[in-house]
Protein backbone atom coordinates (compact mmCIF):
# COMPACT_ATOMS: atom_id res chain seq x y z
CA UNK A 1 0.00 0.00 0.00
CA UNK A 2 1.31 3.16 -0.77
CA UNK A 3 2.56 5.99 1.90
CA UNK A 4 -0.17 8.72 2.14
CA UNK A 5 3.02 10.88 3.39
CA UNK A 6 5.24 12.70 1.53
CA UNK A 7 8.50 11.43 2.22
CA UNK A 8 11.08 14.69 3.41
CA UNK A 9 15.14 14.88 3.76
CA UNK A 10 15.62 13.77 7.55
CA UNK A 11 17.26 17.22 7.94
CA UNK A 12 14.19 18.64 6.99
CA UNK A 13 11.76 16.49 9.93
CA UNK A 14 14.68 15.84 12.11
CA UNK A 15 14.45 12.19 13.93
CA UNK A 16 11.01 12.11 15.61
CA UNK A 17 8.94 12.43 12.13
CA UNK A 18 6.67 14.73 13.99
CA UNK A 19 5.43 16.29 10.59
CA UNK A 20 3.83 13.48 9.64
CA UNK A 21 0.56 13.86 11.00
CA UNK A 22 0.26 17.46 9.66
CA UNK A 23 1.51 16.83 6.44
CA UNK A 24 -1.00 13.99 5.84
CA UNK A 25 -3.97 16.90 6.59
CA UNK A 26 -2.46 19.12 4.13
CA UNK A 27 -1.99 16.42 1.18
CA UNK A 28 -5.79 15.56 1.88
CA UNK A 29 -6.53 19.60 1.66
CA UNK A 30 -4.63 20.57 -1.03
CA UNK A 31 -3.60 16.85 -3.04
CA UNK A 32 -0.33 16.36 -4.26
CA UNK A 33 2.21 18.74 -3.99
CA UNK A 34 3.15 18.64 -7.72
CA UNK A 35 0.04 19.41 -8.64
CA UNK A 36 -0.61 22.51 -6.46
CA UNK A 37 3.08 23.74 -7.04
CA UNK A 38 2.21 23.96 -11.09
CA UNK A 39 -1.40 25.83 -10.02
CA UNK A 40 0.28 28.19 -7.87
CA UNK A 41 3.49 28.92 -10.57
CA UNK A 42 1.08 28.63 -13.51
CA UNK A 43 -1.17 31.62 -11.63
CA UNK A 44 1.56 33.26 -10.53
CA UNK A 45 3.45 34.22 -13.96
CA UNK A 46 -0.44 35.13 -15.39
CA UNK A 47 -0.44 37.54 -12.80
CA UNK A 48 3.14 38.49 -14.28
CA UNK A 49 2.16 38.87 -17.43
CA UNK A 50 -0.96 40.95 -16.47
CA UNK A 51 0.80 43.07 -14.58
CA UNK A 52 3.75 43.65 -17.60
CA UNK A 53 0.66 44.69 -19.71
CA UNK A 54 -1.15 46.93 -16.99
CA UNK A 55 1.96 48.99 -16.90
CA UNK A 56 2.26 49.20 -21.05
CA UNK A 57 -0.86 49.99 -20.69
CA UNK A 58 -0.80 53.03 -18.23
CA UNK A 59 2.48 53.76 -19.87
CA UNK A 60 0.35 54.46 -23.34
CA UNK A 61 -2.67 55.89 -21.72
CA UNK A 62 -1.01 58.47 -18.88
CA UNK A 63 1.87 59.60 -20.53
CA UNK A 64 3.52 59.48 -16.87
CA UNK A 65 0.99 61.61 -15.57
CA UNK A 66 0.27 59.26 -12.70
CA UNK A 67 2.27 56.33 -10.88
CA UNK A 68 -0.39 53.16 -12.02
CA UNK A 69 2.81 52.25 -14.38
CA UNK A 70 5.53 52.29 -11.65
CA UNK A 71 2.52 50.65 -9.63
CA UNK A 72 2.17 47.81 -11.84
CA UNK A 73 5.74 47.10 -12.44
CA UNK A 74 6.54 47.22 -8.94
CA UNK A 75 3.66 44.65 -8.43
CA UNK A 76 5.09 42.30 -11.56
CA UNK A 77 8.94 43.01 -9.87
CA UNK A 78 6.98 41.43 -6.22
CA UNK A 79 5.64 38.73 -7.77
CA UNK A 80 8.51 37.68 -9.91
CA UNK A 81 10.90 37.60 -6.59
CA UNK A 82 7.89 35.59 -5.08
CA UNK A 83 7.91 33.05 -7.63
CA UNK A 84 11.40 32.47 -7.39
CA UNK A 85 11.44 31.71 -3.72
CA UNK A 86 8.36 29.80 -4.10
CA UNK A 87 10.61 27.73 -6.80
CA UNK A 88 13.28 26.93 -4.21
CA UNK A 89 11.02 26.16 -1.26
CA UNK A 90 9.73 23.06 -3.51
CA UNK A 91 13.14 22.47 -4.66
CA UNK A 92 14.35 22.46 -0.79
CA UNK A 93 11.27 20.54 0.50
CA UNK A 94 11.76 18.08 -2.82
CA UNK A 95 8.20 18.78 -4.36
CA UNK A 96 10.04 19.08 -7.36
CA UNK A 97 13.16 18.20 -9.03
CA UNK A 98 15.32 20.75 -10.86
CA UNK A 99 16.90 18.77 -13.97
CA UNK A 100 19.76 19.69 -16.80
CA UNK A 101 18.64 21.44 -20.33
CA UNK A 102 18.87 17.49 -21.85
CA UNK A 103 17.00 16.19 -18.65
Amino acid sequence: MQALIWSFPPQLIGPHRRRAGKMHRVEKAIGKPTMFGKIIVVATLLAILYNLGAGLYFMMVDHGGTGRTVGALTRRIGLSVALILFVMLCIALGWIQPHGVNG
